[in-house]
């Protein structure tokens, strides 16, 4: 875990996680995982909790799942064995039907490797579909996870897998293949809009097999292939890589977006794909720019704040929500919502912004006295209204109305100081700051008078 100083532009130390436990508890002594090492880690803010969630990849070992909430004591609340080779995993970005759902994967040089792995070992490379539910208190089983637990076994939460080639494949019942050709590589689950319903689908990179289209059934929690693509341009030999594998395609990874399936393949570049079935542009906003203005940078002592974020002409119909930094509440503005998710704080607008238009939303957040010298509001963050609410098998939380959520561009996050600004003499600092703290204090007495003639708190 790494935290990035923007004073001294580098990047600070936090902690580090092994299979032993937490380096900065002081759990880890002697390598006693062996040869295994993280190969790929995956953070993402988990669907029913909002807490950030790891999900981390030990090759040589199995995959891993931890609360990373505390940067300095990771929580490791999950494992599922994938038999040795944990190469990849990753999650769904909402709830899967009412349920948490994960995915992890082999990656094999070939049939006669030499590393661990005890998982259909005579196949080119299995994707596991994951069950991962029961790793937090709020899951709804009965025995979920309880804080100071050990990690939940996932072993028994295996609806499926998925492999590529196998013996029943091939006309002389064998696979055979070297240098990664056969095997997956890294894939990403993404949830799409087919037909007016809700579909997710698995874009997974494949090296020589291209890209694989997986779609998760969720009648039969099973995953099943609705396509692929193996696309070969005739590159140069001497444009491809050299020493590993010069075979077309060799994929990578796959990301999609918006419909769109990028591909990175060693030997050829980055392919851009679209499946047939997959609308383009179906999906959260790529890029809206949102502009924020504070009255101010410098505050003095427990003051309000307030807030204008402007919503710039939106291809789509947008929700709108900003984080608030610790200490600071929200007292009025714009009729909205406020909630907690995963540990931070954030108001939801209710009205929307429409396509196409300039829409500017308003509210007044309080400093209270114990908060931090320094705060930072936002960044905000954008949600597409034409996508269908996502409600069915989860709780009644406004934070799932339209559960997709994606950094806005553009002016997104402004530091505020508490106190004297450092860019002011001493006696300008003086100035502003009571300038700021009467005017500040004008709108205090205003709003506690319009709490009283309204009997209203916002």
């Amino acid at each position: 875990m790494l935290r990035f100083d923007r004073t001294a532009a580098e990047f600070e130390l936090i902690n580090r996680w092994t299979l032993e436990g937490n380096d900065r508890q002081g759990e880890i002594g002697d390598n006693e995982s062996g040869l295994s090492y993280c190969h790929d880690v995956e953070v993402h803010d988990d669907p029913r909790t909002g807490r950030p969630t790891a999900y981390v990849s030990f090759l040589g070992s199995e995959f891993h799942i931890c609360d990373v909430s505390d940067p300095a004591d990771f929580d490791h609340i999950g494992a599922f064995p994938t038999g040795g080779l944990a190469h990849f995993g990753t999650t769904a970005p909402t709830l899967v039907d009412g349920k948490r759902v994960a995915v992890a994967s082999h990656e094999v040089p070939s049939p006669d490797t030499g590393y661990r792995w005890e998982r259909n070992t005579d196949q080119t490379g299995t994707v596991f579909l994951i069950d991962a539910e029961g790793i937090y208190p709020d899951d709804p089983v009965a025995d979920a996870r309880e804080p100071g637990d050990p990690a939940r076994d996932l072993t028994d939460q295996e609806p499926d897998d998925w492999t590529w080639l196998g013996p029943e494949d091939t006309e002389d019942g064998e696979v055979s293949w070297s240098n990664f050709s056969l095997s997956p590589h890294n894939s990403d689950l993404s949830r799409h809009v087919v037909d007016g319903e809700e579909e997710f689908w698995l874009h997974q990179g494949h090296y020589h097999g291209g890209v694989r289209f997986l779609r998760l059934d969720t009648d039969s929690w099973t995953l099943e292939e609705e396509g692929w693509s193996r696309p070969s341009y005739g590159v140069p030999d001497g444009s491809k890589m050299q020493g590993l594998n010069e075979v077309t395609p060799f994929v990578w990874a796959s990301v999609e977006t918006n419909g769109v399936t990028l591909s990175s393949d060693i030997n050829q570049g980055v392919h851009a794909m679209s499946h047939d079935r997959l609308e383009v542009g179906n999906g959260q906003p790529t890029s809206v720019a949102v502009t924020r203005e504070d009255d101010t940078d410098v505050y003095a002592g427990t003051t309000t704040n307030r807030v204008q974020l402007t919503v710039e002409f939106p291809a789509t119909g947008v929700k709108l929500r900003d984080r608030l930094p610790d200490g600071w509440n929200v007292v009025g503005g714009d009729d909205h919502t406020t909630y907690e998710r995963g540990g931070s704080t954030f108001v939801e607008f209710d009205a929307t912004a429409g396509a196409g238009e300039r829409t500017t939303f308003t509210y007044f957040a309080r400093r209270e006295a114990d908060a931090a010298e320094t705060a930072a509001f936002g960044p905000p963050e954008v949600s597409d209204v034409t996508a269908p609410a996502r409600t069915e098998g989860i709780e009644d939380d406004p934070s799932f109305a339209n559960d997709l959520w994606t950094l806005a561009s553009g002016e997104i996050d402004r530091g505020l100081e508490v106190g004297l600004g450092s860019g002011l003499s001493t006696g300008a600092k003086l100035g502003v700051t009571a300038t700021l703290g009467m005017a500040a204090y004008q709108r205090d007495r205003i709003l506690e008078g319009a709490r009283g003639l309204l009997d209203r708190e916002e």
